[in-house]
């Protein structure tokens, strides 16, 4: 990004998948989305209207590429563009370690205090998602639109903004902006009307 020229970032959290609507920590697994996390992804396309998007990236797992698949279906058949989609291992759900594949409340069983066995801890998480989105903005011009998960999302909001955003809902749009030093929030959790959206209460990528 050259000089001062502002850019807003569209963060998009992937549709739900069964492992959502099962309550079971997901991180780094690659769990497709379900019917429901689909009809979230489509939905999610017209939040993103409006704007002239530049670039596109996706976290490498299964349920954020199909997100941003049909996300990107979706604008292209509104408006014809040339929105490429880039796969980017910097914007990749926490790692969960040993609770990655179990039940939220087994985990709880398991380790009360929280702390998985091999688990991202909040400041590797933190440093990590500011440091991608600063890189991903700093290389790029224009707006652009990078789909994620969740925990990473909320945590990268945080750390670059200082907003304590609230838990990231499946298939929700949140907007930040950057001059590419100063970060601003400019929405969270940005949704459209489908049935189910948003209520599974546990993230977990």
């Amino acid at each position: 990004m050259t000089g001062h020229e502002t850019m807003i970032i569209a963060l998009v959290r992937h549709g739900e998948t069964e492992w959502n609507r099962q309550r079971r920590w997901q991180g780094r697994q690659g769990v497709g989305l379900n019917d429901l996390g689909r009809r979230q992804a489509s939905a999610a396309a017209p939040l993103l209207r409006g704007v002239d998007w530049s670039w596109m990236i996706t976290s490498p797992l299964e349920r954020t590429v199909e997100t941003a698949r049909i996300i990107a279906d979706e604008l292209a058949a509104a408006a014809p563009s040339d929105l490429s989609l880039e796969e980017d291992d910097g914007v990749i759900e926490r790692a969960y370690g040993a609770a990655e594949g179990v039940l939220a409340a087994e985990a709880a069983r398991r380790w009360p205090d929280g702390r998985f066995p091999g688990m991202e801890t909040d400041s590797e998480l933190a440093d990590r998602g500011a440091a991608a989105l600063r890189r991903i903005a700093a290389a790029r011009s224009g707006n652009g639109i990078v789909v994620s998960h969740g925990s990473f999302i909320r945590a990268t909001i945080n750390a670059l903004t200082g907003v304590d955003a609230p838990r990231i809902l499946n298939g929700s749009v949140s907007l930040a902006r950057t001059d590419g030093a100063i970060w601003e929030v400019v929405d969270v959790n940005r949704v459209t009307d489908v049935a189910g959206a948003g209520l599974v209460e546990h993230s977990g990528g």
